[in-house]
């Protein structure tokens, strides 16, 4: 027989192609035969998956799909895995089932520790108390918390209720409500801008040229005439009298005190003042009258008696509560 590289090759081989061969199971055995390609394939087993898999499992004999290839498990079939690393993307077209269940929609699948499966849970989100907001954003200008000028859906609700047009929101103790006004009860520290709107100060909004004057602990503030010391018409007196709106009365003391008496009818923004002409004020007191006439001064009801030399007050006439303010002098 001549040698194999003197045929012709046939390219691509058929099923129907011959090749000579060795039959080691015929008769006579051992003898020289020729043998169907088809005939051959037909010998070769083909193996099942877990064989390929068991066959790929070790470190040297690895399966590597490639190029667009994909491992594709039927319907019905199981694939299970161990340690797997995938360095590209991997796509899923269908369901994951973990922990026994393919989850519902919007539920994301979270690691329950080693040897434990994943379990298909809702994605909690805890809502931030409004004291939390309030100190996220109170970190000196690195994190502030903006209102924008006009928001057109969406509402800030407290209570139940968004408010209307003007409300501020204030805390009850025990939640958030609208109000139409705001006690400031702590200490302002910075700035305080009005923009526009008013202070109400013990029910009133004062007028024009008015200043806030304080009316000591536990009173509410007065809107009162700024005190400039002038706007008063100077008169003297040497015995009681009962001044009028404007007058600064000039004490003339001589042998003895006497009595001056405030305003009759007083109205908001009246005003008088007392003087020692003769400084002899701490040898002949001077009494301002103000019980007779049932009114009050610096929100105390009793008269005012004046012991020093050369005193001065200037009183101005406030409100019931209040009565008449001292807004200019001193009484020490």
């Amino acid at each position: 027989m001549a040698k194999i590289s003197s045929y012709t090759t046939v390219t691509p081989p058929a099923l129907t192609d011959r090749v000579i061969g060795t039959d080691s199971v015929g008769t006579p055995t051992d003898s020289t035969k020729n043998f169907l390609i088809g005939d051959i394939v037909g010998l070769v087993t083909t193996p099942d998956l877990s064989a390929v898999l068991t066959a790929g499992n070790s470190a040297s004999n690895n399966i590597t799909l490639t190029g667009s290839g994909y491992l594709s498990i039927g319907t019905g079939a199981s694939l299970f895995l161990g340690q797997v690393t995938f360095s590209e993307n991997i796509i899923f077209t269908s369901t994951i089932t973990a922990g026994g269940g393919v989850g519902t929609a919007g539920q994301v699948l979270t690691s329950q520790g080693a040897g434990v499966s994943p379990q298909w849970l809702g994605v909690s989100v805890p809502i931030p108390t409004i004291t939390q907001v309030l100190n996220a954003g109170d970190n000196a200008g690195g994190n502030d918390i903006t209102f924008l000028n006009s928001i057109s859906t969406d509402n800030i609700v407290a209570s139940g209720a968004a408010g209307v047009l003007g409300q501020l929101m204030q805390s009850t103790g025990g939640g958030i409500t609208w109000v139409s006004s705001v006690n400031l009860t702590t200490v302002q520290t910075d700035n305080l801008i009005m923009d526009g709107g008013t202070i109400s100060a013990d029910g009133s909004v004062g007028i024009a040229g008015q200043v806030l004057s304080s009316q000591g602990v536990g009173l509410s503030p007065q809107w009162i005439n700024a005190a400039s010391g002038g706007g008063l018409t100077w008169i003297q007196k040497n015995a009681a009298y009962t001044a009028v709106d404007g007058d600064m009365v000039g004490t003339r003391l001589q042998s003895t005190g006497y009595t001056i008496s405030p305003p009759t009818s007083p109205a908001l923004g009246m005003r008088f003042g007392v003087q020692d002409m003769s400084n002899l004020g701490n040898t002949y007191n001077i009494t301002i009258d103000f019980n007779t006439q049932g009114t009050r001064w610096n929100s105390q009801a009793s008269d005012l008696v004046l012991t020093k030399d050369s005193f001065c007050v200037i009183f101005e006439w406030v409100s019931l509560q209040v009565g008449w303010a001292l807004v200019g002098g001193g009484i020490q």
